[in-house]
């Protein structure tokens, strides 16, 4: 699975075709993570999750990038999480997947993990069909609960989605930002600060879903594949060199720190 690791113990992880959870606290030293787990589904049938449940320390987060999954996030909501959408669940609040329609592929996040427990509150009904959800008919949710954002809106695009400062939904726990540029003009409208940096204590998350990308890192020139994951430990000096067109990704820090130039 791990595509490539470099001297300086950056990896590039190969989530192709994978699926279940890649990173977390597991045994296997090069897919440790104390702070982020990371999985991913391919292209699945819906499902509907067997108990509602909640993190007592963790964030959760769904992106569906295929297909679409439904949600009840509380007591009264249940959420539509179509295609290109990200729910950020926060801890404490009782949730679970109980059906969607069409093949799904979709990301899943949890941040801090490593102390977290996932608490059960009852068994799940069987899966719903999509007409049960018309009485719902929600596209949001309430701030104290999370966060639900489409991918496909520009206003959601390059820029941070989750984070401080002038992030769109402030968390202490991840910064992520959601990369889509269909040519280099593009790019250039929407660039960013890109100087060589560096993060003291935080660890930084490259995951492209389309195109592919060139870091530097250190002194090595990096190309990050279609489909694939790089992880920046803590003190590497890096910068974003160029892109594939047209392309997304997804750009993670965790914990939250400044970066140092």
């Amino acid at each position: 699975m791990v595509l490539k690791r470099m001297s300086d113990n950056s990896f590039i992880y190969d989530l192709r075709n994978k699926k279940g959870w890649i990173i977390g606290c597991f045994k296997e030293k090069n897919y440790y993570d104390s702070y982020l787990q990371l999985g991913k589904t391919s292209f699945v049938e819906p499902w509907s999750d067997p108990d509602v449940h909640y993190h007592s320390h963790a964030q959760e987060i769904y992106i569906v990038l295929n297909g679409e999954m439904w949600i009840p996030v509380g007591k009264d909501t249940i959420l539509r999480v179509k295609e290109k959408g990200l729910l950020l669940v926060q801890p404490n609040v009782p949730h679970s997947v109980i059906g969607g329609k069409g093949k799904i592929q979709h990301i899943g996040i949890k941040v801090p993990h490593k102390e977290d427990k996932k608490i059960n509150v009852r068994k799940n009904e069987s899966a719903i069909n999509e007409g049960c959800l018309k009485k719902y008919n929600q596209n949001s949710i309430n701030s104290s609960k999370g966060f639900l954002a489409d991918l496909n809106d520009k206003k959601n695009q390059n820029c941070w989605l989750l984070g401080l400062g002038t992030a769109t939904y402030k968390t202490k726990e991840l910064c992520l930002a959601f990369m889509s540029y269909t040519n280099e003009n593009e790019t250039k409208k929407n660039e960013h600060d890109n100087s060589l940096h560096y993060h003291s204590k935080s660890t930084e998350w490259y995951l492209n879903i389309t195109g592919e990308q060139k870091l530097l890192v250190e002194k090595d020139q990096i190309t990050v594949p279609e489909g694939c994951l790089l992880k920046i430990p803590p003190m590497k000096a890096h910068k974003i060199l160029s892109y594939s067109y047209p392309f997304e990704g997804f750009t993670m820090r965790t914990p939250i720190f400044l970066m140092i130039k």
